[in-house]
């Protein structure tokens, strides 16, 4: 049960109990006020989410005015998980994620972690996620967001080969390497070094690899490039390997082409006989 896995800092102010509220009732409130005429809004905000019009309309409201955006997310914190892999409430969840404060990012990080590789290879689910790459790429070296980021990093770089070997969640890790820059994405490229080979082999972790060696610095470059020399000969024979190789070649690097050279030419008769490296 969601519920029961979130504490209390992790609980939307408007579902803390009266026992806290008496508490806490001399600091500032998180929630930023809203017009009254957004009262019905948000009142009716668990019945427009159901369908397509009512997800549209609510998006209109955000763009309308911006300040609904946080107590919106109060209102429908319980149904995020279910609304990121939604065909229209992905959409209502993305906009909320491109207005909300920074507390509130860091509450959405700690609630979809929960359902993180769930909601990763869900059609609509990937798009929430690689949405909330993007707003915390912005804003990546903030102190305050800092453990938003850490908490998604970390769990992006541990399950690697899984999410990048999705048709789904491989988008995650490309979208990653795209927007965010060294040094944050150190950790994720060293990962992907360690995972290199299975990730060349895989379907989708080929296209993986050919983004981060488009993404990467000139050390994580080079990184890659000794790790499809150092395989080259088996890459060359694979399935889904052989792109990688066919990608390196085409940047048209001397050093590079010259050893993939002799490393066909060494084996050019059984090279010509194979499917793949033919």
């Amino acid at each position: 049960n969601v519920l029961n896995a979130l504490d209390l800092e992790l609980l939307p102010s408007n579902q803390i109990d009266s026992k806290n509220n008496e508490e806490n009732s001399n600091k500032e409130n998180i929630i930023t006020p809203v017009p009254s005429i957004y009262q019905e809004v948000l009142s009716n905000a668990h019945s427009l989410i159901q369908d397509q019009s009512g997800c549209r309309f609510l998006q209109k409201k955000i763009d309308e005015d911006k300040q609904i955006t946080d107590p919106l997310f109060d209102v429908l914190f319980y149904d995020i998980i279910t609304m990121c892999t939604d065909s229209f409430g992905n959409y209502l969840v993305q906009k909320i994620l491109d207005n909300m404060s920074h507390s509130n990012i860091e509450k959405f990080t700690q609630l979809i972690t929960l359902k993180f590789s769930f909601i990763a290879i869900s059609t609509y689910g990937t798009r929430v996620i690689q949405k909330l790459l993007e707003v915390l790429s912005n804003k990546v070296g903030e102190s305050s967001l800092k453990k938003a980021f850490d908490s998604i990093n970390s769990l992006i770089i541990a399950n690697i080969i899984q999410l990048s070997s999705d048709s789904n969640s491989s988008h995650i890790i490309i979208k990653y390497v795209n927007v965010i820059k060294y040094p944050y994405n150190i950790p994720l490229f060293d990962s992907v070094c360690v995972n290199f080979l299975p990730l060349c082999k895989d379907k989708h972790g080929c296209c993986v690899i050919q983004k981060c060696i488009e993404a990467g610095n000139e050390s994580q470059k080079e990184k890659l490039f000794s790790l499809s020399n150092s395989h080259c000969e088996e890459l060359i024979s694979d399935q889904f390997g052989n792109y990688v190789i066919q990608y390196v070649v085409l940047l048209n690097i001397d050093i590079i082409n010259k050893y993939v050279v002799n490393v066909i030419m060494n084996n050019l008769l059984i090279l010509c006989k194979e499917k793949y490296a033919s």
